[in-house]
């Protein structure tokens, strides 16, 4: 029964998700695919997965400790967080954070948290930013630079 469950949750995630991706606008550019392709695309492989699991659940079910669960909400709740907080905090900061968090819950010391965010942060920032010129947003580093 579980699987029906989470299977009818994810599916009204990926009817959600892909309902959003309608409002993205497409901007001033003519790209082919536009913003709301990779949304749809992650929507639709994400419906056709939770229709699997509603039409063949698993037979023996059994739910994670509760140790698990918890730790899979906390992971929940960064990544909604580090979506709020991206624009205010700017794109370095909140990568910075989330991944510091995101690599301590899967055991990483502090160090070598805090060490792989700022590495993470700093290169995919200047990957993206910096060398193919696509905006990221700057958030708190912005307004004091």
């Amino acid at each position: 029964m579980s699987d029906r469950i989470f299977g009818a949750l994810m599916l009204l995630l990926a009817a959600t998700y892909s309902w959003t991706a309608r409002g993205f606008d497409p901007g001033f550019m003519s790209d082919p695919l536009g913003p709301s392709t990779f949304p749809y695309l992650l929507g639709a492989v994400l419906a056709v997965t939770a229709i699997y699991l509603l039409l063949r659940p698993d037979d023996s079910p059994h739910w994670p400790p509760a140790k698990i669960i918890l730790k899979m909400i906390l992971v929940i709740a960064v990544l909604l967080a580090y979506a709020g907080l991206l624009e205010w905090l700017g794109f370095i900061i909140a990568t910075l954070l989330a991944v510091t968090v995101l690599g301590r819950q899967l055991g990483a010391s502090i160090k070598t948290a805090v060490l792989t965010g700022i590495g993470v942060s700093l290169v995919v920032f200047g990957l993206f930013d910096i060398l193919l010129e696509l905006p990221l947003p700057s958030g708190l580093l912005g307004r004091i630079l």
